[in-house]
């Protein structure tokens, strides 16, 4: 997919900001819509498993977990 210094750099880069931060840094890396989307889901999906980043449902955070 990426690299793990880019996964890591755009995890820096993007803290604090909305998951639209990360699609947009992820147009560097795919040209194509469909490429970007790839991207895109594996990113939150290795955020989720590394914890990066917390689901919530009203109000209740929950850190989630995604089956691969």
């Amino acid at each position: 997919m990426i690299s793990k210094e880019r996964y890591e750099f755009i995890i820096y880069q993007t803290t604090g900001m909305g998951l639209d931060a990360i699609w947009l840094y992820l147009c560097q890396d795919a040209k194509s819509y469909i490429k970007r989307k790839t991207l895109f889901i594996w990113m939150l999906k290795k955020m989720l498993q590394d914890n990066v980043i917390i689901l919530a449902k009203d109000g209740d955070r929950k850190s989630t977990r995604l089956n691969s």
